[in-house]
């Protein structure tokens, strides 16, 4: 049997692993070709004249639109995502979760409360470790938590979920879909990949918003208000220990209270709950302005969110790869708050097109040139927050590795103010 892997990602190189553990002869194209693994990645542009494989297995980034997929579905081929390929094979309990922003830390928190009720679960897929990874751990009475993307849905078939979490959804990814409603159309997909007599929670906002785009298979939707309303004494508690989780701990709870979940169970997961890393994350304070790293912001509503939870004036680091979506729905939250914006990568004239006849707009090379103008213009009481708006993929391999660039240059802008107050005390 033969395989082909379109992409050479975490994802693409856990499918390759299953696949050669399952008796696959694997070819792993990539648009960068290298060695080094354990597979020779060949490039992604090769013509393949003779398609002679069994299975195409598409890594999450690789649109419809690419050339090997496109021959993979003109030969009749079956093509299918890494995360298909491992729900064919996993027979444990399966908990999905998607939206455009959140999902991370819903999928950690749901994760948390259910080790806190003393079951084995793993948080797996688009929060970073890919599905293929874990097949051979799980076991039937086990819980995957699934956070699913937009792009992994799109390549996902079988029924597999017991429950399906439909958190907000707002415009994302407009550059690889053709209108918001296809784009919700991917998401919603996720409601029919419930099993017979599994459940689908559904935002009530997007459940209202878009009836006649609702699956016919039956959704419950939810509410933090009609949340904290059923259970206010769960609802108090957890306001009392971090009320940014509220309610995505009501929902935990609200969802897994039928596999024996209870009240204190939540409240313990909350109390040592650490939040995902770039996400709103505070790096460090140097000379009285704040670095706060929000890398995991990759698009629009995402930077809305991070500036209305800092109280103090902010410079702004945006850009990167523009995903589709308009830039001025910045400019409210923006007022008042946001004194500068530095922006850089391809989105740049675009936020400025958008935003810069009402907010300071600056252009710089890249991320780490935005960081060090910031450094410079920042005033005591600031806040210099990255937090791009855009995916990474100009300058980054992802979003993890901008972050852990604009992390190491604080700890450089640290190290720098150190030498220097060593060496006036020296004087």
């Amino acid at each position: 049997m033969k395989a082909l892997i379109i992409g050479a990602g975490k994802s693409g190189v856990a499918a390759a692993d299953f696949l050669f553990r399952s008796g696959y002869h694997i070819t792993l194209v990539d648009k960068h070709p290298r060695h080094g693994l354990k597979y020779w990645v060949m490039r992604d542009d090769i013509h393949i004249e003779h398609f002679v494989y069994d299975l195409v297995v598409v890594s999450p980034g690789i649109p419809p639109s690419h050339p090997l997929y496109r021959r993979a579905l003109e030969e009749k081929k079956e093509v299918i995502g890494e995360a298909e390929l491992a729900f064919r094979h996993i027979k444990s309990k399966v908990i999905g979760v998607s939206g455009t922003n959140g999902k991370t830390t819903c999928v950690s928190l749901f994760d948390a409360v259910l080790q806190q009720a003393k079951k084995r679960s793993f948080a797996l897929g688009n929060i970073g470790i890919p599905l293929t990874q874990a097949t051979q751990e799980l076991e039937n009475d086990d819980f995957v938590v699934a956070e699913l993307s937009s792009f992994q849905l799109e390549t996902m078939y079988s029924k597999v979920l017991d429950c399906a979490v439909l958190l907000n959804v707002t415009p994302d990814h407009m550059d690889r879909y053709d209108s918001f409603e296809s784009y919700l159309q991917q998401k919603l997909k996720m409601i029919e990949l419930t099993r017979e007599g599994g459940e689908a929670f559904v935002d009530e906002r997007v459940f209202h918003s878009y009836p006649h785009l609702m699956p016919k298979r039956a959704s419950i939707p939810f509410s933090s208000h009609e949340l904290e309303r059923i259970y206010p004494e769960l609802a108090n508690e957890i306001r009392r220990r971090d009320l940014g989780l509220l309610e995505k701990g009501l929902l935990a709870f609200h969802v897994l209270k039928k596999y024996g979940v209870q009240f204190e169970h939540v409240v313990a997961a909350v109390e040592g709950f650490k939040k995902p890393d770039h996400r709103l994350e505070f790096v460090d304070e140097i000379e009285k302005v704040g670095y706060y790293n929000d890398s995991k912001a990759t698009n629009v509503q995402s930077v809305v969110f991070a500036v209305k939870q800092i109280q103090r004036p902010i410079i702004l680091l945006a850009g990167g790869v523009h995903k589709g979506s308009r830039y001025d729905v910045w400019k409210k939250s923006f007022a008042h708050r946001v004194r500068k914006v530095l922006v850089f990568g391809q989105a740049a004239p675009l936020i400025n097109d958008d935003i810069g006849q009402e907010v300071d707009v600056e252009f710089a090379s890249g991320m780490e040139d935005a960081l060090e103008r910031a450094r410079k213009q920042a005033r005591d009481g600031d806040v210099v927050l990255l937090s791009p708006g855009c995916s990474s993929f100009d300058q980054f391999k992802n979003y993890e590795e901008r972050g852990s660039v604009f992390r190491k240059q604080v700890e450089r802008f640290r190290n720098e103010t150190k030498r220097n107050d060593s060496h006036c005390s020296y004087h």
